[in-house]
């Protein structure tokens, strides 16, 4: 064998080695992206649960509310429409923050890395064309 023979076999499997190397770091990098965004989504639906249950309470309290205040036997109405007003308020922040959080989880496609996959392939396609000359 010559040099310029073992050179080239070194240099493939350098090659070979960076290419492994690539594509373990490609994977843990779309793994990391898709966990973000699954705990995001995780954390919009809960949000999106405690605001339904709130929406319920909220129509519980308004019922309340109207029942006493058609009695109005003491103002008591008046607590469940403070109740109301307070519940009221944290469902729709509970909503708010819920549905821009599922926004940001969705489509869960992990884009960073499938950017970077797209410039490492033009790369390698640059680099085996370079090669082959």
């Amino acid at each position: 064998m010559n040099g310029e023979t073992k050179q080239r076999g070194s240099s493939g499997q350098k090659f070979a080695a960076d290419l492994r190397e690539l594509v373990r770091l490609e994977i843990e990098l779309a793994k990391s992206e898709l966990t973000s965004k699954v705990k995001r989504a995780a954390l919009g639906v809960g949000l999106v649960v405690v605001a339904a249950l709130g929406a319920f309470l909220l129509i519980a309290a308004l019922v309340t509310a109207a029942i006493l205040a058609v009695a109005l036997a003491v103002p008591g109405w008046a607590a469940a429409l403070i109740v109301a007003g307070l519940l009221g308020l944290l469902t729709g922040a509970c909503l708010l923050i819920g549905i821009a959080s599922l926004h940001s989880a969705v489509p869960p496609l992990p884009k960073q890395a499938l950017e970077t996959s797209k410039e490492n392939l033009e790369w390698l396609k640059t680099r085996l064309k370079s090669a082959r000359k």
